[in-house]
Order: structure tokens, then sequence, then C-alpha cells
């Protein structure tokens, strides 16, 4: 009895262990999977879980491919147009197509957008 309680002991302990340590390596493979899955998602621009080649353009996208083609003035041209209304501190852009939108922050404190047609490089409103 004493043998078949040890040899029972043995292969439970055996099995015990190769369970804890295949579910440790089944979850860290799993999490390592879902990690590069996403950075792999990442890297071309499309969302964990969406098809390969649904990457989704976005306005940044577009404009620089614009400027890059020549149907948009370049940004530091944009800059110095806006500069001179803004009158400031020069403190961003928002590059919503096709319209360039220009921050400043004046000496009283005042912000001011500025915003710039990026093809014409016309001054299309200027508001506080």
């Amino acid at each position: 009895m004493a043998e078949s309680r040890a040899a029972h002991s043995l292969p439970w302990s055996l099995a015990a262990r190769l369970l804890t340590t295949g579910l440790l390596a089944t979850g860290l493979l799993a999490t390592g999977l879902l990690v590069t899955g996403g950075r792999a998602a990442a890297q071309d621009g499309r969302r964990q879980g969406e098809a390969p080649g649904a990457r989704q353009v976005s306005e940044q996208d577009v404009a620089r491919a614009n400027r890059e083609s020549g149907a948009y003035r370049p940004l530091g041209d944009l800059l110095a147009i806006a500069g001179r209304e803004g009158r400031g501190q020069y403190l961003g852009v928002e590059t919503t197509t096709p319209v360039y939108r220009f921050k400043f922050r004046r000496d009283a404190g005042e912000v001011v957008w500025v915003d710039v047609d990026a093809r014409s490089g016309r001054v299309v409103r200027v508001r506080p």
C-alpha cells in the first residue's frame, strides 16, 4: 500500500507542477501575442482587430500629402502669414483641411486664433 501511495503522489506532484508551469507559460504566451498583435496593428496605423489594409486616413495624412504634392503651401510660409495677424507668441496649429488654425498669445494674455487657407495663404478669419 505504501508503494501505491508513493507512486500516486509522485505523478500528482509532477502533474501539479506541469499544470502550474503550463498555465503560466500559456498565460505568458497569450499576453505576448496580445501585446505584439496590438503593436503590429498600431505600427501600420490600424486599430487592433482591423483587417490589414484598413488603415484610416487622418487629417494630418491628408495635409501632408497635399503639402508634398504642392497643393498646400509650406507650413513655414503659412505660419509667417498667420504671425502677421496673430502678433504674439506662437502656441500651435491645428491642421484641419484645407484651413490651418494658428494659435497665438498676445502680450496682454489674450489668445487669438488665425485661420489661414493652406492652398492660397489667404487669412480667412481672425478671432479672439
